[in-house]
């Protein structure tokens, strides 16, 4: 059927002639047969991309408070070391109350952590200090200069994972990378930027 917008409250039907559905079928027919010819034309053109997939490779998206601090629970599941680029405080990112659940889980777990912060963590902690319940035996931190590296977002790496965080202003989102090899070679540059820093 056909169908004609009249107003806002009243729509005009009229039925479809069999010939006009049987042409929209052969239109149809003839799309998927010249998407089966490119085919193999695409793939010889790209013969990379079979190379990128990888199963184990997704994204995941996460929007305000209550999707960072999904995230930061997230890295509760850390096995090995967690690597950071620290840009401001959690308390300043999502609260007091949920940066104490989150540190004293952090240390039972006894996560092994290293971060690298710049002039904006030390702007943000005189703002929004830990409260002295907080201690953290288990991480090291380091100062780097903003002439080596500028940080001005969060970025976590730990398992397969590379976490950027934004939560400046009114836009408070995230990203999670999963995928081995994006995380290792992430490592690698945390490692690199350690040796640098201070």
């Amino acid at each position: 059927m056909a169908a004609d917008l009249i107003d806002n409250h009243r729509i005009k039907v009229k039925a479809a002639t069999f010939e006009n559905l049987k042409r929209l079928v052969i239109e149809k027919e003839i799309q998927i047969k010249n998407l089966k010819q490119s085919l193999p034309r695409l793939i010889s053109v790209f013969p990379q991309i079979n190379g990128l997939y990888q199963p184990n490779t997704h994204v995941l998206y996460y929007r305000g408070q209550s999707g960072i601090k999904q995230m930061l629970w997230n890295i509760l599941k850390t096995e090995g070391e967690f690597r950071g680029y620290t840009y401001i405080t959690p308390v300043e990112a999502i609260g007091k109350k949920f940066s104490v659940e989150w540190a004293l889980e952090f240390n039972l777990r006894k996560i092994k952590a290293r971060d690298l912060y710049s002039d904006s963590y030390l702007l943000s902690i005189k703002k929004n200090p830990y409260p002295k319940i907080i201690s953290w035996p288990t991480w090291e931190s380091k100062y780097i200069s903003p002439e080596i590296i500028s940080i001005d977002h969060q970025i976590d790496i730990y398992n397969d994972v590379v976490a950027y965080y934004d939560w400046s202003g009114t836009e408070i989102f995230g990203v999670e990378i999963h995928n081995q090899k994006v995380a290792n070679l992430q490592k690698q540059i945390f490692d690199a930027m350690w040796k640098l820093a201070g």
